[in-house]
This record gives structure tokens, sequence and C-alpha cells, in this order.
């Protein structure tokens, strides 16, 4: 009776034995079935970028907003809506192909102004480009820095820390920081968190990107996130503005 309930114990626990192996052998094949963060990166910056929208924050070491910006856009046709403000100072601007209307706050009028853009035009430019800039370009040594993880919808690569390559790479980008005017030229790197989703061909579907940083002996966060791409509704500048807008061309 011994030897059998012997027998049966090594029995069970090789059993488990052979469960557990197979079951880290299971988890191992799930880890190294997960695509290499460079083979995503390097679809995801090809995106065709149709439309989206995008935010910008620019806080202090307070959580306090010191400046901020919001785009939408489409590229066919090319239509675009900025809403930028600081605590004292606002605009909000419709492209319209070659057609800008603008509204100033904090001015003597609140009325809408339309003019005519130029292709050397700093907001032309932001226009033709903001769907190229949107996106951050890694090699394949920053690619590295970033952990995989596979979601519901397709995959999720993150990244955080100081790494000086990642910190040029966000200084660099134009759609970063020219659309609320940051000047990282002084600016000395704390720490940046990058997050990239996207579906599961691994196409562009959201992009967050938080840059802290020190300038003139400030503590400051720059962030920005990029979303709705390719799922942004039908944009069209209202009536009420193309219809009242004052015509700075005729005032010439």
């Amino acid at each position: 009776m011994k030897r059998k309930f012997k027998l049966f114990t090594e029995l069970f626990l090789g059993l488990i034995l052979i469960l557990i192996l197979s079951a880290c052998s299971t988890s191992k094949s799930k880890t190294s079935a997960l695509p290499k963060a460079q083979t995503i990166l390097s679809t995801a910056q090809n995106t065709n970028l149709n439309s989206l929208q995008a935010t910008w924050a620019q806080t202090n070491s307070n959580k306090q907003t010191e400046q901020k910006a919001l785009v939408k856009y489409t590229k066919k046709p090319l239509i675009m809506y900025v809403d930028f403000s600081t605590p004292s100072n606002r605009y909000k601007m419709w492209i319209n192909n070659k057609t800008n209307y603008i509204q100033m706050h904090g001015t003597a009028t609140n009325k809408w102004f339309k003019t005519k853009l130029t292709d050397a035009s700093s907001y032309s430019q932001l226009a033709d480009s903001i769907a190229k800039n949107a996106l951050l370009n890694f090699d394949d040594s920053t690619a590295k820095l970033f952990k995989v993880k596979k979601t519901t919808s397709g995959y999720s690569l993150t990244y955080k820390g100081s790494n000086k390559e990642i910190w040029n790479i966000i200084k660099q980008n134009s759609s970063l920081t020219s659309t609320i005017g940051v000047d990282f030229s002084s600016a000395k790197p704390i720490n940046s968190t990058i997050t990239i989703n996207t579906d599961k061909n691994y196409k562009l579907t959201n992009l967050a990107v938080s840059a802290k940083y020190k300038i003139q002996n400030k503590i400051k966060t720059l962030s920005m996130n990029v979303d709705k791409i390719n799922k942004l509704g039908k944009l069209k500048v209202p009536s009420s503005i193309t219809k009242n807008a004052v015509n700075l061309e005729k005032t010439k």
C-alpha cells in the first residue's frame, strides 16, 4: 500500500511539474511572439494621415497650464481648425485651403478676419506639414527602448526615461514645439514619456508625448496627444464666420 501511495505521489508530482513547465513554455512562446518595436514603429511612422485631432499643453511645476492648443485637421479637402490660448490671450483660426479666418481675443474687437495665405506663410506651411510632422521618427537604436504590449485592438509601445537621443527627437519635432512656440534650445531634459498605440496592422491610432524639462531654473512639462487618426468627422468653416468675416484683402 505504501509503495502504491509513493508511486501515485511521484506520478502526481511529476504531472504537476509537467504542467508547470508547459505553462512556462507557453508563456515564453507568447512573449516571443510579440513583434519587435522596430517592426511596429517602421509601419506606424508611415501611416497615411488623412485626418486627426491634436492637443498641446505647456504646464509649470504647479501643473498650471501656461499655454495650450487644439488642432483639428483633414487632408482632403484641406481644412484645419486651431484654438490657441494663454492666460492672457487667445486666438482661433480656420484654414480652408489657402483662405485663413482668424479671431483674436483680448483685442479691441472679437470679429473674424479673412485673408489669403501664401506659400511662404508659416500657417500655410503648418497646414501642409502637420500630418508629416505629427509622427516622431525613431531609428533602430531608439526603437529598442520601447516596451511592446499586445492590446485588444492592436499594440501599445511605451517609453519612459531620460535618453538623450529620444530627447533630441522630441526637441527637433516642429509639430511638437512650434505649434505653441516652445523654445528648447536652452532647455535641460528631465524625463520623457511616450505612448504609441497601433491597430493589429501596426497603423498608428494614437500618439501621446510628455516631456519634462528645466529652463531658466523653472521646471515645465510639454505634452502632445494625437488621436482620432483617420476617424475625425468632416470639418467645415461655420457659415456665420464665412459670411461675416472682415476681408482684409479689400481693406488694403
